[in-house]
Order: structure tokens, then sequence, then C-alpha cells
């Protein structure tokens, strides 16, 4: 009885300062928890810290990405004990009304691994986000990427519309770096993403200090980490991708280290010299 006395006795001081009962203990409730180190932000964050020390650093930064542009800013500051599975699905509708679907699954599934994280950590008891992938609109069914040769059987005139696809990305007006950049891909057929993350430390075969001379056995050793696929292929070490070098893109590549080669990434961003080149529309 005397606890109910005091708490209705701070209530009546917190109206008489013009302030709102529940509104204060909800923000009492955040500050505590920033104290405490409990917000979902707090735990998100150490989660993606702990989750993959092997990992890709690409795919690393685009889940907090994910997280950072539609998670943070409206449950970050929340104590992970309070984010409810109404408030989730209220979040995860408004990347669904964007047309973001498959967005919202994986964000659904990334929260829900927050949870078990935090479950695990002692932070919170239940996962939240369990169920939410049935409250979620269905996933498009994935269908063929369309190519440039759809419908066209003559072999002469698939190369041609090939080479009129290479013509037309030379003259586009870009950076030369994001020129080389394509003409790369087409002479190593490997993953956009792959050449963005690029480094020199990758490049195998090209003498820094004899920048002509001739490299036989010129290599790509892509590392396993960044390679799409399972996470025990990321872990292992032999999992590298071994990107053979043709005297074209070795020619290629030593123009590219005269605008490049004093930096770590082979194709930098024009804004943030350290950082991989942006993705060509």
């Amino acid at each position: 009885m005397r606890d109910v006395r005091r708490k209705r006795g701070e209530a009546k001081i917190t109206l008489a300062e013009g302030l709102d009962p529940p509104v204060e203990r909800k923000m009492t409730a955040k500050a505590r928890a920033i104290a405490d180190g409990n917000t979902f932000e707090f735990v998100a964050r150490r989660w993606h810290t702990l989750r993959k020390p092997n990992g890709s650093t690409v795919h690393g930064a685009d889940v907090i990405e994910s997280l950072e542009n539609d998670i943070f800013p409206l449950i970050g500051d929340l104590p992970i004990r309070l984010v409810v599975a109404p408030k989730l699905l209220d979040v995860l509708n408004k990347v669904e009304e964007r047309g973001a679907i498959e967005t919202a699954h994986r964000l659904r599934q990334r929260v829900s691994s927050i949870f078990v994280y935090g479950i695990a950590a002692g932070l919170c008891d239940t996962d939240r986000a369990a169920s939410l992938g049935k409250a979620l609109r269905k996933k498009p069914r994935a269908t063929k990427q369309p190519s440039i040769i759809d419908g066209i059987e003559d072999q002469d005139e698939r190369i041609a519309q090939v080479r009129a696809v290479l013509g037309n990305c030379d003259n586009e007006r870009c950076r030369a770096l994001t020129k080389f950049a394509l003409r790369l891909i087409a002479l190593t057929a490997v993953r956009p993403n792959e050449v963005h993350g690029a480094r020199w430390d990758e490049i195998e075969g090209i003498d820094r200090g004899k920048p002509d001379a001739p490299s036989p056995a010129a290599l790509w050793r892509i590392g396993a980490a960044r390679m799409k696929g399972e996470e025990a292929r990321k872990a292992d070490k032999a999992g590298d991708h071994l990107v053979p070098l043709a005297p074209e893109a070795v020619d290629l590549l030593r123009v590219v280290r005269r605008l490049s080669g004093d930096l770590p990434i082979v194709f930098p961003g024009e804004r943030h010299a350290h950082r991989r080149c942006q993705r060509a529309p």
C-alpha cells in the first residue's frame, strides 16, 4: 500500500510539472536501457560483430546497412525486451509498402537472429520475430534474368549483340575507372560485386616494380570470404576463387594501376578513395 501511495505521489508531481507519466516512464526505460547497454541497436551491433568474424566484409556491411536504414531509426533505442511483435510487423510493413518484399523477409530473419542472440545473452526471453514471416506478403516467384541474346538463335547475331553492349559501355560518359571495371567483368566473367571489392593484394603475377614485364602466370585470387556461398566455404582458406588473367586483362590492370595503384582498392570511389567504386547502373 505504501508503494502504491509513493507511485501516486510521484505521478502527481510529474503532472504538476506539466509532464505525462506514461511518456516519462517510457523515457526513463529508454535511458536505463541505453545505460545498461541493452537497447535493440546495441544488441544488434554486438550480434553483428560476433556473428561472422571470418565472413564476407561486403555482406557484413550490407547486413548492418539494412538495419541502419530500416530498423534502428524506428526501434533501435528501445530496450530489446520492450520490442513486441506488432511493432516489428509495423516496421516490416513499411518496407513492404515500398515494394521491397524480399528485403522485408531478409530483415525479419536478421531481427530474429538478433533476438536469438539476445536470449542466449540473457537480454530477452523470446524471439518476437520468429513467426512474423507468415504475416508478411509472399516473396515473388523467382524468374529468369533477361539477357540481350534472348530469342536470338543465330550465333553470329548473338556475338554482334554482345559486342554492341561492350561498345556502348566504352562509349558511355562516366568515370574511366568505371569503364575499366566493366571491361574487367567482360574479360573475367566474375560477379560485379567481386570487381567492386577487388584489392591490389589479390592480384598476383604483375610485378609492381616492372609494370611492363610479361606476366605468364598472372592470377586474381579472390578470397573465399568474399565469395558468394555457404558459410563453411567462406571460412575455408582453400576455397579461394582463382581467376587466370588473360593478357588483355593484365594490360587493363596495368593501366588502372597508374590511376589507383597507390590505394588498396583497385576501383576506388570518387569521393572516398579508400572505398570501392559505386555500382554501375
